[in-house]
C-alpha cells in the first residue's frame, strides 16, 4: 500500500529560516527608534545635525517598513497572520512621524486644540527657540534671552508648577 505523506502548511517554526528572527529584529529595531524619536526629537529642540540624521533615518525605517511589509503580506509567507498586521502599523505610525516632519502645526493650530483641549489653563503653551537676534522685550520667552535660548517658555513651567530650572515635558 503506497500511502502519500500529509503536506502541512509550513509555519516559521517549521521552516527554520530565521524569518520571524528577521521580522522580530526590525520590530525591535523600529521600536528602538521610536524611544530614540521621543527622546531626541519630541522631548528636547535638537540641533539642525541631529534632525537631518532623523530625517535620513526616518527615510530609511519607512523604506525598510515597507519593504518588510511585502514580505510579510505575501500569501505564501508562513504566519502571516501573526506579522503583517504589526508591521502594517509600525508603518502607519512612522509615516505619521513623516507627516509631522515635513508638515508641523503652525503655533495658531496648536493654540486652538491647547484652548479646546485644555481651557482652564488660559496660557499661552507655544514652544519659543530664540534666537539671539530675537532677544529683549516682547520676543514671548518672558526672560532673558540668553537663559531662554533653545528652551520652552518660561510660562509654560510656572504654569505647570515646575520648580525652576526644571523644564517641561512636550
Amino acid at each position: 500500500m503506497n500511502t502519500m505523506p500529509t503536506i502541512e502548511k509550513p509555519t516559521l517554526e517549521t521552516q527554520g529560516i530565521g524569518a520571524a528572527d528577521l521580522l522580530e529584529s526590525w520590530v525591535n529595531l523600529c521600536n528602538t527608534f521610536r524611544v530614540r524619536r521621543r527622546q531626541e526629537i519630541v522631548e528636547q529642540v535638537p540641533s539642525p545635525q541631529k534632525l537631518a540624521k532623523y530625517r535620513e533615518d526616518l527615510k530609511w525605517m519607512l523604506r525598510s517598513a515597507r519593504a518588510i511589509l511585502s514580505i510579510a503580506g505575501d500569501p505564501d509567507f508562513p504566519d502571516r497572520q501573526k506579522y503583517e498586521p504589526e508591521i502594517a502599523g509600525k508603518l502607519l505610525q512612522l509615516e505619521s512621524y513623516w507627516k509631522s516632519l515635513n508638515n508641523p502645526m503652525t503655533d495658531a493650530e496648536a493654540q486652538t486644540l491647547i484652548q479646546k483641549h485644555f481651557p482652564l489653563f488660559g496660557v499661552d503653551f507655544r514652544m519659543t527657540n530664540v534666537a539671539p537676534e530675537a532677544g529683549g522685550p516682547g520676543h514671548g520667552c518672558g526672560g532673558d534671552q540668553r537663559q531662554n535660548q533653545g528652551q520652552r517658555c518660561e510660562p509654560r513651567r510656572r504654569a505647570l508648577g515646575l520648580p525652576k530650572g526644571q523644564q517641561p515635558r512636550q
